[in-house]
């Protein structure tokens, strides 16, 4: 009891000193980025054009909250180090060594989906919503409400985009089989499109918009998770069960 106890405080000491390390982090390249805050605005805002502030003090937290979300992007090389950091540490010697390429990939896949959601998924969900305005409904969009509905969408759009990867992981440390994500499949799709309208605004555009890239990641995590799979491993846990068996 007193070597779980001790494994425990040893496991929560070593996620606590990732979490300090990342909001570390993340602070310092937020007060960094405020200051290029108004130039990153400028862009950021391209896909809904002019924008507007309705209170005093909208315009300055909106360039705080702009400032976060790419202090958060520039932060995202050590949030990912540590997280799989923290996941190596309970993990067999022989599984540490694919830690830094997974670290690399999900940087790169947040990377992609962010961009993604950026350039293709942020312009048509703002053209379609957008569409609903008329002559006496004009759409005067606030700069508080925009960067929170796109930073939003940016991140979620990055964060799915890892799911390939952490199925792989999962595959590779033999906590999930590829005949089973092939079985669950009709479970999964309802959960995707119950995770993009939950996660998405309440149009069915941008929903779909969000699932569908889904449903492929899904479907290429399953063909990734069989290459994964060695036969040999497998055919040495079948003999190893059947010589159980005899047993």
């Amino acid at each position: 009891m007193e070597d779980k106890n001790l494994s425990f405080l040893t496991h929560f000491q070593e996620l606590r000193l990732r979490v300090i390390i990342s909001l570390a982090c993340v602070a310092s390249a937020c007060a960094g980025m405020y200051f290029f805050s108004p130039s990153i605005l400028d862009n950021f805002i391209k896909p809904a054009g002019n924008l507007v502030f309705i209170h005093p003090g909208e315009a300055f937290w909106a360039n705080v909250a702009l400032a976060f979300w790419a202090g958060l992007a520039v932060s995202l090389p050590v949030i990912f180090f540590q997280i799989w950091k923290f996941i190596s540490s309970a993990l067999r010697s022989s599984e540490k060594k694919y830690v830094l390429l997974f670290g690399v990939m999900s940087l790169l896949l947040f990377i992609g989906g962010g961009l993604l959601g950026y350039f293709l998924i942020l312009p048509i969900s703002i053209k379609f919503l957008f569409a609903f305005g008329s002559d006496s409904l004009v759409p005067m969009i606030s700069v508080g409400n925009y960067i929170g509905f796109a930073g939003g969408l940016i991140f979620i759009f990055g964060s799915v985009f890892q799911l390939p990867l952490i199925i792989v992981f999962l595959t590779k440390i033999s906590l999930i089989k590829p005949k089973t994500l092939s079985d669950r499949r009709r479970e999964v799709v309802l959960v995707i499109f119950i995770t993009a309208a939950f996660f998405t605004p309440p149009d069915v555009i941008t929903q779909m918009l969000m699932a569908g890239p889904l449903l492929i990641l899904y479907e290429v995590s399953i063909i990734l998770s069989k290459l994964v799979v060695s036969p040999k491993g497998s055919a040495d846990k079948e003999r190893s069960n059947r010589v159980k068996d005899e047993n």
